[in-house]
């Protein structure tokens, strides 16, 4: 039985809220808008760019919206690595269960040109299967495209495979598909809200993921 283990990004594997909440705020700031907390930023993530733009954006000007996308991605190309790292742990629990057997690959709602980058700056030594992000031809969860692709790529029954993620996006990805989910309480959404929608015990530290594999 070949087992696998499908990581979403943000808020999981890699901290990216401060180079986000760059971004939001320099398109704020451009388009004459108010800026927002990073802890309001934030409760924003999840569902994607396009999500995470409209959300930030006043009401009145959602008719700017295609705007402030672009506006963001100009911002967001130029800071995306700046303050962005993985969480304390991470490159342990992803090495041990590599080292393990374990089929392991990334699905994030975040646009494929900088998941790219991200994953082969932060985790060179670490072989994904399947790296899924967003694109034009490519959906967001909870759409079932990118878990099926890494279940594909990694040659792993839906059964066999555990679903890591900080967000209720995540939870309804694995439960659509069938997958072992496993919600963790570092990322952007609070552990009582993924506890209700999971039914499972959210994990409180990125070594703790360890108990769940091994």
């Amino acid at each position: 039985m070949t087992q696998g283990i499908i990581f979403d990004l943000d808020g999981t594997l890699l901290s990216t809220e401060a180079d986000l909440t760059n971004a939001i705020n320099t398109m704020l700031v451009q388009m004459d808008c108010k800026v927002l907390s990073e802890d309001i930023i934030k409760s924003f993530l999840g569902n994607g760019i396009r999500k995470l733009v409209e959300r930030s954006l006043p009401m009145e000007r959602h008719n700017q919206l295609e705007e402030a996308i672009s506006i963001f991605h100009a911002a967001y190309a130029k800071c995306y690595m700046d303050l962005t790292v993985p969480y304390p742990g991470i490159l342990e629990v992803l090495t041990t269960v590599q080292d393990k057997g374990y089929r392991l690959a990334v699905v994030s709602n975040k646009p494929q040109r900088y998941l790219d980058d991200l994953v082969k700056k932060h985790f060179p030594m670490i072989h994904f299967d399947c790296v899924y992000g967003e694109s034009s031809t490519q959906k967001t969860k909870p759409n079932p495209q990118g878990i099926n692709l890494a279940l594909s790529a990694m040659n792993c029954k839906a059964e066999d495979t555990f679903m890591v993620g900080d967000s209720v996006v995540d939870i309804e990805s694995a439960q659509r598909c069938g997958l072992k989910c496993v919600p963790v309480a570092w990322g952007f959404q609070s552990e009582n809200l993924l506890m209700e929608k999971s039914q499972k015990e959210v994990v409180k530290k990125p070594l703790d993921l360890l108990q769940s594999f091994i």
